[in-house]
């Protein structure tokens, strides 16, 4: 499988690649997930079966989330009949959580600590209505306040991570093959697919987009059916993230057919079956740890929330004051950014919006980078990506023009438990803290009213 010798020393957990600075020493445990004995998968499918309930509500943010919501969505969208429904909240718009039903659901809250603001609102208000312990979960660090908290409160079970792994690159970790196994994925076959993958191609692969974003080509255009449009949301995450502590970042770009006159690497996935979706997972991580030692990069930072939440809370408190923006819409928005793009800048609609917004985002981003053409254009649902590829817009100076689609009625308050708040709040002051943080880099930012 490896062909080359940087592929090899991956495999063999050189963590020396990416520099001594690098978080390697701690984060190369992914690499050996796949090594996983038959009687721990026996172990996790049997539990699975047990559990009663026909709808799983994951908690989380970020890759965590993802990585749920890539498994249930490739088995429901390849027609390959999930055993139950796994329903991933990673949103804090009011109207994607006051109305879910619970009466026959048990609940993953799925985190590193615990201690995310996001994470601690929305358990804070699911688990005010359910009150069940016995039908809650954790994935969980070992020894986090997230640990520490479900064992004392009776969870019916509590996974805990292994060790240098982290979030991004936990596909094959509990955080994966948990909703994995609840969905009904035969995890047997997920994990001999994986270890069928051409790890050489892949590194070759994220070695030549490296080169590539070296020499000032940094877009990486994914193309790909809609019925893979949540493996593409997982895959931007593991190639964006790390790059964006440097100027010549990977940018992918996820679309479901080629389109755009700038210049740009390719990417193009359609797994069909369950060894080839395995292969995908497992290869696009080595993908990004072959991008990030040509861009002389650390590919496994990860994002530490604490100056973002400190921004909301700012603002939630009246610390802070929320910015003044430039509005456009929909339908001017292309005339509105051409001129003010330059060469090798790109564009991103961020969409403070509800999970089902998701449909109506794809079809504003097919007509809006159809007029901009010469600069790529990204799009995503918040506060998901202020996870993953939002800190890219932040962090990288490549020049980004963000448009934030927000609400100015996010509907009737729904408090969050414990805290002086409630959700109608706390998106807006998201939305308002990333303005902040974009504003302050350097970027431009606009919003629109939807």
């Amino acid at each position: 499988m490896a062909t080359s010798d940087l592929a090899t020393r991956i495999l063999t957990g050189d963590a020396s690649l990416w520099g001594p600075a690098s978080s390697a020493p701690t984060r190369l445990g992914w690499v050996d997930l796949l090594a996983k004995s038959y009687e721990s998968l026996l172990d996790l499918t049997r539990w699975a079966e047990s559990i009663d309930q026909s709808k799983i509500l994951v908690l989380g943010s970020g890759a965590v989330a993802q990585a749920a919501r890539t498994y249930f969505d490739f088995l429901l969208n390849h027609k390959l009949a999930p055993q139950r429904q796994v329903v991933v909240i990673d949103s804090t718009d009011p109207r994607s959580i006051a109305d879910v039903d619970l009466s026959d659901t048990a609940v993953i809250v799925s985190s590193s600590s615990g201690t995310t603001m996001e994470d601690q609102a929305l358990f804070g208000f699911f688990y005010a209505r359910l009150r069940r312990p016995e039908r809650f979960f954790a994935i969980t660090e070992a020894n986090s306040t997230l640990d520490v908290m479900a064992r004392e409160m009776g969870f019916k079970r509590v996974f805990n991570s292994p060790e240098k792994v982290g979030e991004r690159f936990s596909a094959f970790a509990e955080v994966g093959l948990v909703p994995a196994a609840l969905a009904g994925m035969d995890l047997f076959e997920l994990i001999e697919g994986a270890k069928k993958t051409d790890v050489g191609s892949y590194v070759a692969l994220g070695e030549m987009w490296g080169a590539n974003a070296n020499a000032g080509v940094t877009a990486v255009e994914m193309v790909h059916g809609r019925e893979d449009d949540a493996l593409a949301a997982w895959s931007e995450q593991m190639l964006t993230l790390g790059s964006a502590q440097h100027s010549n970042g990977l940018l992918p770009v996820s679309c479901h057919a080629p389109a755009g006159s700038y210049s740009r690497s390719h990417f193009a996935f359609s797994p069909k079956t369950i060894a080839e979706f395995a292969q995908h997972l497992y290869g696009v991580q080595f993908a990004a740890a072959g991008a990030g030692y040509a861009l002389g990069i650390d590919p496994f930072w990860e994002y530490e929330p604490a100056a973002n939440e400190a921004r909301t809370l700012g603002i939630l408190s009246g610390q802070l004051r929320a910015p003044t923006l430039p509005e456009s819409d929909f339908a001017g928005l292309g005339e509105y950014l051409t001129p003010m793009m330059r060469p090798g800048e790109y564009a991103t609609l961020s969409a403070y919006q509800p999970l089902d917004f998701e449909e109506q985002l794809n079809q504003e981003t097919s007509r809006l980078a159809e007029r901009l053409d010469a600069n790529p254009l990204t799009a995503g649902l918040a506060p998901r990506h202020i996870y993953s590829t939002g800190r890219f817009h932040t962090l990288c100076p490549i020049g980004a023009h963000v448009v934030q689609v927000v609400s100015r009625d996010y509907g009737p308050k729904v408090t969050i438990p414990e805290m002086d708040s409630d959700f109608n709040a706390l998106i807006v002051a998201q939305a308002d803290a990333q303005a902040l943080a974009l504003i302050e880099a350097g970027k431009s930012v606009t919003r629109i009213y939807n």
